[in-house]
């Protein structure tokens, strides 16, 4: 498989994990994310899937070397702060998850995440419209 088709493949995958990653926050949203919902546990599967797909979608950009050590070197300000944000928000996702799970409720912890992550998902909407000319050709 090519890169340009890995490439193809991770970005419809990322659209198709965003959208459920909504969805289910929509349902953690009205049931309040108590940890025996599935709205939550979907959540946390699709975050980790999408964290995942992240990580690949960045490689491929960037090249598997040392990809970490060249987003702070990026031209795009936007790109680097994309990143910044996604693991600020991927930190407050595990810190809200440890403490749903603790104290059996919705924590401050899960609304600071749900922030970060929303402005993270403008931001990729902002990223794919950017690239609209890569899935025209797709």
């Amino acid at each position: 498989m090519s890169k340009k088709d890995q490439l193809r493949l991770c970005n419809n995958a990322l659209l198709i994990f965003a959208a459920l990653l909504l969805l289910s926050a929509l349902g953690n949203i009205v049931l309040h994310g108590t940890p025996r919902s599935l709205s939550l546990w979907i959540h946390i599967f699709a975050g980790l899937v999408f964290a995942a797909l992240l990580c690949w979608h960045i490689s491929l950009n960037l090249g598997k070397g040392k990809w970490r050590e060249k987003i702070p070197r990026l031209k795009s300000h936007v790109t680097r702060r994309m990143f910044t944000l996604a693991a600020v928000a991927f930190a407050s996702a595990l810190l809200a998850l440890a403490c749903t799970l603790a104290h059996v409720q919705h924590p401050a912890p899960g609304r600071l995440h749900g922030v970060l992550a929303a402005i993270f998902l403008l931001f990729c909407i902002g990223h794919t419209l950017k690239r609209k000319d890569f899935f025209r050709r797709s």
